[in-house]
């Protein structure tokens, strides 16, 4: 019923969907990738050293 209110006096809704649909994708890829590393077990801050997961060079 807003909606329709809104479009009656003609607001632009262009800019304002843009930018919201900007920062709901931005907060969601950013929770997707603290998720990833958590499942990882890449971050110092939520495990211990032993279960780390260590990345070595195949080289060395």
């Amino acid at each position: 019923m807003v909606l329709q209110l809104l479009y009656i006096i003609r607001v632009d809704f262009c800019g304002i969907t843009q930018r919201l649909t900007y920062y709901v994708e931005s907060a969601g890829l950013f929770a997707f990738g603290v998720a990833w590393l958590t499942a990882s077990r890449m971050l110092p801050f939520i495990t211990t050293e032993d279960e780390r997961i260590k990345i070595e060079l195949a080289g060395k």
